[in-house]
């Protein structure tokens, strides 16, 4: 039984032993530099679950397409996400970047054709904001400056005129403007306002077809006039 007693003692002695030498020698703590690195990996594993979960703040407005302007309504964007915004002018200040846009007016001297909806392009410079589409209608409807009336350009959109909404799904800008727009138009007068319009907004390669609407209605727009 002794012993029993001393080869039961002997063998606790070698498996604390062991045990000593196991975590003193072969299981060493994880460095600083493993914790950090152990952290890290998981918090990049937190992130991309974040990301796949889907959930996000909702579309941008990705296309530049519409701008700002003077002229109350609603403007909306579509190129797949769609987004209303409210019209707002958006005037240049020094600190302003302006872009280049082109702006279609008519000049008798400068016709080549019978047509009566021929226009000719003006290069025009305005404020860089995001929709930049209702920005330049803005500068449409203001009209040819003093130096473009001088050279001739002249526009048939009546003063006053008001833009209501610009909308654009699917390639498809619809332009709604006020009662004025239409008003004493006779058929090349007609012409030549949609005409300005459309080939205005067919320079942004998001649109490829312009419908013209008055207070809404796209049919029997026109007023006689001269």
């Amino acid at each position: 039984m002794e012993n029993r007693g001393n080869t039961a003692h002997i063998v606790a002695i070698v498996v604390l032993i062991v045990v000593i030498i196991y975590f003193a020698f072969v299981r060493k703590p994880a460095s600083t530099e493993d914790q950090l690195a152990a952290a890290s990996m998981a918090a990049s594993s937190e992130s991309a679950g974040d990301v796949m979960s889907g959930e996000s703040d909702g579309f941008v407005e990705v296309d530049g397409l519409l701008g700002e302007s003077d002229m109350s309504g609603t403007e909306t964007v579509s190129a797949t996400p769609t987004e209303t915004v409210p019209v707002t002018h958006t005037p240049p200040t020094s600190n302003t970047n302006m872009t280049s846009v082109t702006l279609y007016f008519f000049n008798e001297g400068m016709k080549t054709t019978n047509s009566c909806s021929e226009v000719v392009a003006v290069t025009r410079q305005i404020p860089a904001v995001v929709r930049i589409g209702t920005q330049t209608l803005g500068a449409l409807l203001a009209g040819p400056t003093a130096a473009e009336m001088s050279a001739g350009y002249l526009s048939d959109i009546p003063a006053g005129t008001i833009l209501n909404s610009l909308t654009i799904d699917n390639g498809v800008a619809r332009a709604d403007f006020s009662s004025s727009f239409a008003a004493a138009a006779g058929e090349c007068s007609a012409a030549l306002r949609q005409a300005q319009v459309s080939r205005t907004l067919m320079q942004f390669p998001t649109v490829t077809t312009v419908i013209v609407t008055v207070d809404g209605e796209s049919e029997n727009i026109f007023t006689p006039g001269s």
